[in-house]
């Protein structure tokens, strides 16, 4: 695993007094080598040893170990990752569509190509009858993407949740399994909560029921 220093924009949200990579209560605060705005203090972890600074309650990873024990919640672009290689994540619709959503910043950010792997997927699959709970992999430079099948149709008033939890389900184990095989990391919005109409309270609990310890970031844009 490496830090990409071109992405160092990665802010993490540290839940309660414990380090956001190991869980620990021994943070210890130091005093900044240099002020910048809004950092009020350096955080230190004595367990893992890695280092953050506090800016307004929100913690940036200066070295970032890989640990975590939990979902880390961040602020940012999770098609953006500061850690490679790794595996971004995200849900995609049975009715081939793409560029809404977070799909859009992985078009920005990557291109044409994921787009089109995707929809070259939902052909091939929908002439083979399948068109849910299966996942298909782009792999880019250092990023793997994973398309999971699990959105039927389009959110409207007739379909309020078209994010279909078994075929989540299915995926997550998917990808999951093949992450920990792999020994990547995980990023990813808050899938299947926005156009998915799902709840995530629901969804980050079948994340948690798969994760086997993967280091996973969940992403909400600044």
């Amino acid at each position: 695993m490496e830090i990409r220093p071109e992405r160092q924009e990665e802010y993490v949200k540290i839940n309660g007094n414990r380090c956001i990579i190991c869980n620990s209560t021994e943070i210890v605060a130091e005093s900044p080598t240099t002020q910048d705005n809004g950092i009020d203090e350096v955080v230190k972890c004595n367990n893992c040893q890695s280092i953050w600074t506090d800016e307004y309650r929100v913690y940036h990873s200066f070295n970032l170990e890989l640990n975590s024990n939990d979902i880390n919640y961040c602020k940012g672009d999770a098609s953006k990752p500061a850690i490679a290689p790794c595996i971004i994540a995200h849900i995609v619709n049975d009715q081939g569509g793409w560029g809404a959503g977070f799909t859009g910043s992985i078009a920005t950010t990557f291109g044409s190509a994921p787009g089109n792997h995707y929809k070259k997927t939902f052909r091939e699959q929908s002439i083979a009858g399948n068109r849910n709970g299966f996942c298909a992999i782009w792999n880019g430079p250092n990023v793997e993407i994973i398309h999971m099948f699990a959105q039927r149709g389009y959110v409207d008033a007739n379909n309020q949740m078209p994010l279909n939890m078994n075929d989540l389900d299915t995926c997550l184990a998917i990808m999951f399994s093949y992450a920990h095989k792999k020994d990547l990391t995980v990023h990813m919005p808050r899938i299947g909560a926005g156009l998915g109409g799902g709840d995530w309270n629901r969804i980050e609990e079948l994340i948690n029921n798969h994760r086997n310890e993967v280091p996973t970031y969940v992403y909400d844009l600044r």
